[in-house]
């Protein structure tokens, strides 16, 4: 299956999610005028680490 192409999702609070499919995922905050990358990983990991925090 050929994905349509990148997404991006608000989630709690401040975090973000960039996702192509569901093994590849970066989550992210931005913090005033930078951007603080904080995990990559598959949907089970960003799930895990928002989870926990």
């Amino acid at each position: 299956m050929l994905h349509k192409g990148i997404g991006l999702k608000r989630l709690n609070g401040d975090f973000w999610e960039i996702r192509h499919g569901l093994k590849a995922r970066i989550l992210f905050r931005w913090e005033g005028n930078l951007v603080e990358f904080i995990l990559a990983g598959d949907h089970n990991d960003i799930k895990r680490f928002l989870k926990n925090i």
